[in-house]
């Protein structure tokens, strides 16, 4: 959790995370967007969690609030939210005809497989060659949504890991995915966000991790447990808690 802005936790779910271990320490957000938290050192250090972020400075100073409930923000993007809605919507963006990496929904692609290997693959290949001819970083790759179509042209082009694993997209089961494609990629999440973890009990949240670490146990590339994506505000922190200290004490051995 926090490795990535794309499996963090809201604002909202870390105050009540931060309560639970007995800390009253300023939260910082680093995007009003997505309500992304900034996770401290202090929380971290008590918390079975491997990873630690970078970001590039935020302007958040830069943003134009319009009302209570939009604004623009330092790349002029409009974003809006309904009212006693937490999550803000892109309403308005100067690049509004742009690709972006996203490349699924629920069900499946939003564009067909050849479309994308036509205009997009050539441009995610020179990205990444690019970046290897001159690091030795690795890539992770962000897609949500189902692109088990797509898998194999991301491993073509020298993708390292997916993040995050959305498991009740279309295809998208741990075991589908590792079957097919383990030992080639690396994936990064793997416990839903949508159901389990903010409706779920802390049992059940044991049992997934269980599974997923079953799952993958001796395979090459393995996986980086985390949440599917942000962990959102209406999430017990007990069950935040369940997800990481399995993920920790458990082997399948």
């Amino acid at each position: 959790m926090g490795g990535t802005h794309n499996t963090s936790i809201s604002t909202g779910a870390y105050r009540a995370l931060k309560m639970l271990l007995g800390e009253d320490t300023p939260t910082e957000e680093l995007s009003a967007t997505y309500e992304w938290a900034k996770l401290e050192e202090v929380v971290l250090a008590q918390l079975p969690i491997d990873t630690r972020s970078i970001f590039p400075h935020l302007l958040q100073d830069q943003k134009r609030q319009l009302d209570e409930y939009a604004f623009i923000d330092e790349w002029g993007i409009t974003w809006r939210r309904p009212p006693e809605h937490p999550q803000y919507h892109m309403v308005g963006h100067p690049l509004a005809e742009a690709t972006i990496d996203d490349m699924g929904v629920q069900n499946g692609l939003m564009i067909k497989p050849e479309l994308y290997r036509t205009m997009i693959k050539p441009l995610h290949r020179r990205y990444i060659e690019v970046i290897k001819a001159h690091t030795d970083a690795k890539i992770i790759m962000h897609a949500c949504g189902s692109v088990v179509d797509i898998m194999d042209d991301y491993i073509d082009i020298g993708v390292d890991a997916l993040n995050p694993v959305q498991v009740l997209a279309a295809h998208m089961a741990p075991r589908n995915l590792y079957q097919q494609f383990g030992g080639r990629i690396a994936f990064w999440g793997g416990i839903d966000t949508q159901k389990l973890l903010p409706k779920g009990n802390p049992d059940d949240i044991r049992l997934a991790v269980r599974d997923i670490i079953r799952e993958t146990h001796g395979m090459d590339g393995g996986t980086i447990l985390a949440s599917v994506h942000n962990v959102q505000s209406d999430t017990p922190p007990r069950n935040v808690l369940a997800m990481l200290n399995e993920g920790e004490t458990y082997s399948p051995l």
